[in-house]
């Protein structure tokens, strides 16, 4: 039904069917994955170690996807029994999930950097053909705040509830499937009281909504930092026992890192996807060493490291979830034929490009529900492009179909 009624443009769909559709189309199931490790090296430039793990995780990345599933293809030319030209491409199609450092090692001389990655393998997402997938959905993130802000206290990590969501605008950014901007001042869940049920997927996020409209974005990144407590909260006391215990390392100075993330449809204020993040590492830094979360002391402690694991796998969660999304734009003005979007060069948009029209209607006898979209049977054309907005027009009048502001654009 869900697939008979996207391709014919859900003509003779219902409402919630449609709104269904645009907030669940294009996510495929995983296949069998598979579990890969692979290798990625780095020179230490000046003891830069944060620099070289990077980039030494980006070449173990590049490997893992070659190793998965490179195909090589060649081509050779033969005239008159003599070979004229050869060639070949490999096109790598895969995506890696569970993204784990598996080892690390920094040669004796200290000049090269070594990681081992373990993740399991998948096939590319389907949507990849998609005409929504060129397009850059807008996406705010919120501040990430800390429920137990006493944890911080080691460390000073007191700026993780912006630092976090700064981090990861960063890395989603250089993704390529959406524009970040931030609201880190913004927190919506202060308390864990607020955080919405784990296991329901059905509920909403009402907050959201003013918040994606102020900004004009499609999507809403939010969450908080649930745990960043030692597991063992008197491995850091001043006893001459427990001093000689930590210089032995027989000490328990393990540390939690546990985030709740959401990712929120910023025209309903349904969740997407969401999911929690833990994971474990040492805090081996000495006192004063760590001036603040993510800074290179504490990306140099065992517990940094592993934070910014788990921050590479939100990422890529997100940027999963993301990608096969249905490309969604505000409608700004309207006159005559003439229309303006909330979107621009920066979402992609380009001249020539057309875009399907959809109505919002509201029920006001069921104002706290999401708008109903129709579809109002027209294509916009876009003509001009700007950074930000960009204009185009339909081939009828809009009061003819009752098109106005705030009537939405999309690509599939």
């Amino acid at each position: 039904m869900i697939l008979k009624c996207f391709h014919a443009r859900v003509a003779g769909c219902s409402p919630g069917i449609i709104l269904l559709l645009l907030l669940t189309v294009g996510i495929s199931q995983p296949a069998d994955a598979i579990l890969m490790q692979a290798k990625g090296h780095a020179e230490i430039v000046n003891g830069r170690i944060a620099e070289a793990r990077t980039a030494a995780r980006e070449a173990a990345m590049e490997e893992l996807s070659l190793n998965y599933s490179a195909h090589v293809r060649s081509r050779e030319t033969v005239e008159n029994g003599q070979l004229v030209q050869s060639r070949f491409t490999v096109d790598t199609r895969s995506r890696a999930r569970d993204i784990r450092v598996a080892a690390e090692h920094i040669s004796p001389d200290g000049r090269i950097l070594t990681i081992t990655l373990s993740a399991n393998m998948t096939p590319a997402l389907e949507c990849a053909g998609q005409a929504s997938s060129s397009l850059r959905r807008t996406l705010a993130i919120t501040g990430f705040p800390i429920l137990r802000p006493e944890q911080a206290t080691i460390g000073n990590l007191f700026d993780a509830d912006r630092k976090l969501p700064e981090i990861l605008a960063r890395e989603l950014g250089r993704q390529g499937h959406v524009q970040p901007r931030m609201v880190t001042d913004l927190s919506l869940f202060p308390a864990a009281v607020d955080l919405p049920s784990h296991q329901s997927f059905d509920n909403r996020v009402s907050d959201v909504l003013p918040v994606a409209r102020e900004l004009g974005t499609q999507f809403v990144l939010t969450g908080a930092i649930r745990d960043m407590g030692v597991v063992d909260p008197t491995a850091w006391d001043e006893s001459i026992v427990d001093r000689i215990q930590r210089g032995l390392g027989m000490s328990d100075r393990r540390r939690r890192f546990e985030v709740d993330l959401m990712l929120v449809d910023g025209y309903s204020g349904s969740i997407v996807y969401r999911e929690r993040f833990e994971s474990y590492g040492e805090w081996n830094a000495s006192e004063g060493e760590v001036a603040g979360f993510g800074t290179p002391g504490f990306l140099h402690t065992g517990y940094g490291q592993a934070a910014n694991e788990a921050i590479a796998r939100m990422v890529h969660s997100v940027d999963e979830s993301l990608a096969c999304q249905p490309f969604m734009a505000r409608i700004e003005r309207v006159d005559g034929n003439s229309v303006r979007l909330k979107a621009g060069a920066t979402s992609g948009l380009r001249p020539g490009m057309t875009l399907n029209v959809y109505r919002t209607y509201t029920d006001f006898t069921t104002l706290d529900q999401p708008p109903e979209l129709h579809d109002a049977g027209v294509e916009l054309t876009v003509g001009s492009v700007f950074p930000e907005f960009s204009t185009g027009v339909i081939p009828v009048q809009a009061d003819m179909l009752n098109v106005q502001r705030d009537d939405i654009v999309i690509v599939f």
